[in-house]
């Protein structure tokens, strides 16, 4: 393919790749990551009204000063930067693929666009794109022989990911063997300069390090795992055929490295393949790998978004792979090259979109403390202050989490701080984040003669289900109303009572009967003469189905509710009802959950399951099944079954 020809292939593969995650992810109204994502995006939002958050060393200095101004526009605007690094990072590595005589350099931002957890991190404040950006800007300068201009990109890598430590080493190995002696202080330029600025605000000329939490701070302890983690979750981080690809493309390096020891090399680019593109790849694996598996160190918590950081040489390798191929296949068949090509990049694209993840929705706690943060704006226009730590609210409910006057964080507070609150004060107390990195228990809350409870939300499913209490500062009030507050059950839709029922069926197995009668027997039976008999003997009983547009009113369903009673003399372990949305033979949704709840034995129990239905699931001609999976092989019985449709009012 001649120059011309690969410069249009890439740039309209390059337009169209960003243009689509920009608006899949803009029209999802939701975000990938509820945690130091929003964190991130909260302090480069609110940078230009706090200037010191340019020195936060938690928010990444360097990542909130480039990022601020696309912050200002919302979350929104925090995928157009993310979109933008993306298209950043897939020039780079197609200029160093050209400069190392790849074929298919065009090809390569499907690569960094398309990797699962790379598409999933567009839609989020979260750092680690940015590090590949400029990380990748680096490297691109010192193929260019710019040795010093790429050492003072490099410098400003440790503001932006602490992966920093691993790569920074690299590119000074680089300049090292390439003898430019004079540009390896340059990799001190950002730390210097950082320093110098940040001595007039903390008044400590090393705040860099003091400040630096990943140096400072011991993390969570435990939760540890094994050491090929990551490696294992290969199809959540790369999708299978990218993975081969990676896989192939590792192969190669078997020749590089004997070239730099044989010093018998057909490239210019020897150490910068080595040990920029390689080097990098295997260093932020191996360290995340050994962070997660290794006791008594920080740990990452396995979180599958730190292999992001690696996606932008994964890319190159895997071109590398692609070579490999047809370094031994079709060397005469041009135009079988690029068809074989744009199968395998179709593959690549379709795999974002076989995650669980998508399409992007709220979550549990995103739901739940969307719905509180509408009631505080709604009921409350002026506050004296709130007390919280849930990082979300302060993106629904307009909170400045920068504000010392208006606003404090939950793990600044003990029993004795709390008393001294203002009256007035909110305090959202939520059941993950304040519980563990608050260390505030609800009953300290719901104990306390000066919280007055206001509100109690708590999500519809789920068991332990998320869930907010929303309490008031108010000294000596009679608190015997703390547990007389009904929880307002948030579905993905609002409220619970926003649902009515649109349509149902029941089951009585008298009159009303399965296609499937195999199960049923006269032994046992609450209403009637009949019930559904599962025994060890199958697996699976009837199918309980109906087609999408027999339901009335379909276009607005949004749940299914499922009531029946259940006798059993053993164990519940393993009965699993499931519900499942099928077009043909293909499942589009599947969910199955554990029977919840205490199970009198001998006797009958009054079940309920509810699971949201997201308008992406249903078509009209798709079928909805309800069925029990006796995983188990228990005996154990059914009757007085309802299906109850519920729709939007």
């Amino acid at each position: 393919m001649n120059y011309k020809t690969e410069r249009i292939f890439f740039y309209s593969l390059l337009f169209i790749s960003f243009i689509t995650v920009v608006c899949i992810n803009i029209s999802a109204n939701a975000t990938f990551d509820t945690g130091d994502g929003i964190q991130h995006y909260l302090i480069a939002h609110y940078s230009w009204k706090h200037p010191r958050l340019f020195l936060d060393m938690w928010g990444k200095p360097f990542f909130t000063l480039v990022s601020s101004p696309f912050m200002q526009f919302g979350m929104n605007g925090a995928i157009v930067f993310q979109a933008l690094c993306a298209a950043g990072t897939s020039f780079f590595c197609y200029k160093i693929a050209q400069k190392i005589n790849l074929d298919f350099a065009w090809s390569i931002p499907a690569y960094i666009f398309f990797s699962p957890i790379y598409f999933a991190l567009i839609n989020s404040g979260l750092t680690e794109i940015f590090f590949g950006f400029l990380f990748m800007f680096s490297v691109w300068l010192i193929f260019q022989n710019k040795f010093l201009w790429g050492a003072i990109a490099a410098s400003f890598i440790p503001f932006v990911r602490p992966e920093a430590y691993v790569v920074l080493p690299l590119i000074a190995l680089v300049l090292l063997i390439r003898k430019q002696f004079f540009s390896i202080p340059f990799l001190f330029f950002a730390f210097i300069s950082y320093s110098v600025i940040g001595y007039f605000y903390y008044h400590d000329l090393f705040w860099v390090i003091t400040q630096n939490y990943s140096i400072t701070e011991v993390g969570y302890e435990g939760q540890k795992g094994e050491f090929l983690h990551f490696v294992k979750h290969y199809d959540e981080i790369w999708g299978t055929v990218y993975s081969a690809l990676l896989i192939l493309g590792i192969c190669t390096s078997i020749y590089f490295i004997f070239s730099f020891l044989s010093k018998k090399s057909k490239t210019d680019f020897l150490p910068e393949i080595l040990f920029l593109i390689f080097g990098s790849f295997f260093d932020c694996l191996l360290l995340h790998s050994l962070l997660y598996w290794m006791p008594d160190i920080f740990t990452n918590l396995g979180m599958l978004r730190y292999m992001t950081t690696l996606i932008p040489s994964a890319s190159l390798i895997s071109l590398m792979g692609i070579n490999l191929i047809f370094f031994f296949l079709f060397k005469h068949y041009r135009y079988l090259k690029i068809m074989s090509v744009a199968i395998i990049l179709w593959f690549i694209i379709q795999t974002p979109f076989q995650q669980s993840y998508y399409p992007f929705h709220l979550n549990s706690e995103q739901v739940v403390i969307k719905e509180a943060g509408g009631w505080i704006n709604k009921t409350f226009s002026k506050v004296n202050r709130v007390c919280y730590l849930h990082p979300f609210l302060a993106v629904v409910s307009d909170i400045d989490p920068f504000d010392n006057k208006k606003s404090t964080l939950l793990w600044s507070l003990d029993k004795d701080s709390l008393n001294l609150l203002p009256d007035s004060t909110l305090i959202v107390w939520d059941s993950h984040y304040a519980p563990q990195e608050g260390n505030l228990p609800l009953d300290l809350l719901k104990k306390d003669t000066n919280f007055i409870p206001l509100k109690y939300y708590k999500y519809y499913l789920d068991f332990p289900a998320f869930e907010s209490w929303i309490f008031m500062k108010n000294k000596n009030h009679d608190t015997s109303t703390h547990d007389s507050i009904a929880p307002e059950l948030i579905t993905d839709f609002g409220p619970i009572d926003n649902l009515r029922e649109i349509d149902s069926e029941t089951f009585n197995f008298d009159s009303n009967k399965p296609v499937d009668t195999s199960l049923l027997t006269n032994e046992k039976c609450v209403s009637g003469e009949m019930s559904l008999k599962y025994t060890t003997e199958k697996e699976f009983g009837p199918m309980f189905s109906k087609k999408i547009n027999e339901i009335k009113n379909f276009s607005s369903l949004r749940m299914i509710q499922i009531n029946f009673k259940f006798f059993s003399s053993d164990s519940t372990k393993e009965i699993i009802p499931v519900i499942e949305i099928k077009n043909g033979n293909k499942t589009i949704f599947w969910h199955g959950e554990k029977i919840n709840g205490k199970m009198n034995d001998n006797t009958w129990n009054a079940c309920e399951i509810k699971r949201i239905l997201f308008p992406n699931e249903l078509n009209e001609d798709f079928i909805l099944n309800f069925y029990f999976w006796n995983k188990g092989r228990r005996n154990f019985y059914v009757d007085d079954l309802q299906l109850k449709y519920l729709g939007l009012k």
